[in-house]
């Protein structure tokens, strides 16, 4: 009768744990629309691929392609009942999707600069007596992220990376995708960070911390700075969290596709705990160590 007993009580403590995991909320959904490319420069299918994951290496959010150029015009469609989301005469489907991307590749310039000098002589070609070519490419975005339900815009920027070669007299390339993807991984970290602060979600032993991104977010050597409990305060009929006091800069020594590790440079300032947030520092150089005194 007991061996039945707890059979049963086993049941239910499993039903009672699957039934905590299936109300845990999903992870919101993103849509990546076509962007547009006024210039034909035939990278907006490229860009749109590399949004697209690097969004998803985030692990924040479900990512949707979207083959149109925006939520407006996809609306427009299941209105008219001309997508597979709606019927004729239906109204669209805004809770299908949490946020849309849409954008713009504003601007793709390539050049090629010669300096054909050799110590203060100039040398009519680039040849056996001297002088060197680099390769200087620039691509710029602009790109707009929108809450579909409350039509705010919590990310929009222009986004600009310029990468040039080093004068040689081989003609270097500059690697266009790498450029491309670099702009991408920026767009994905920002809105990400928007939405979803860096979180603490384990304090270890020897005083290391566990943070809830990744290597596509804190890839290994990134300094971050750590923050005791916020402050929230009323702007504008909305709550606002403000960052609480400052408790340390902490480096990144490790990261895998989910989670990162990281340790103080130097002694904390407080007391840290599971739930502090976290910034990525504007400043990448390690602090410069000060010389005691004698």
């Amino acid at each position: 009768m007991k061996q039945v007993l707890h059979a049963f009580l086993g049941l239910i403590a499993l039903a009672g744990g699957t039934a905590a995991l299936a109300q845990e909320p999903p992870p919101p959904k993103v849509a990546v629309y076509n962007f547009k490319d006024p210039q034909g420069s035939n990278q907006a299918a490229t860009l749109k691929d590399m949004i697209t994951t690097a969004i998803i290496n985030t692990g924040k959010f479900t990512v949707i392609s979207r083959d149109l150029e925006s939520a407006e015009a996809e609306a427009a469609l299941s209105a008219a009942g001309k997508t597979t989301r709606g019927r004729a005469g239906a109204k669209p489907k805004a809770d299908s999707f949490d946020f849309s991307i849409e954008g713009s590749i504003t601007s793709v310039q390539g050049a090629t600069q010669v300096d054909n000098t050799m110590e203060g002589v100039k040398i009519p070609i680039i040849g056996s007596l001297g002088g060197c070519a680099k390769q200087v490419v620039s691509i710029s975005i602009d790109v707009v992220i929108k809450n579909i339900a409350t039509q705010e815009t919590p990310y929009a920027a222009p986004l600009t990376r310029r990468e040039e070669t080093k004068c040689s007299r081989s003609g270097e390339q500059v690697d266009v995708p790498f450029l491309m993807r670099s702009i991408a991984n920026q767009l994905a970290r920002d809105f990400s960070l928007k939405i979803y602060p860096i979180t603490v979600i384990a304090v270890q032993p020897d005083g290391g911390m566990v943070f809830d991104y990744g290597s596509s977010v804190l890839p290994a050597g990134t300094f971050i700075n750590v923050y005791g409990p916020g402050q929230e305060i009323a702007s504008k009929g909305k709550l606002l969290t403000v960052d609480g006091p400052l408790l340390g800069r902490v480096q990144i020594t490790n990261a895998n596709a989910e989670t990162a590790r990281g340790v103080f440079e130097s002694a904390p300032l407080g007391q840290i705990e599971v739930g502090a947030t976290a910034s990525i520092d504007a400043n990448q150089q390690p602090a410069k160590k000060t010389k005691g005194r004698r």
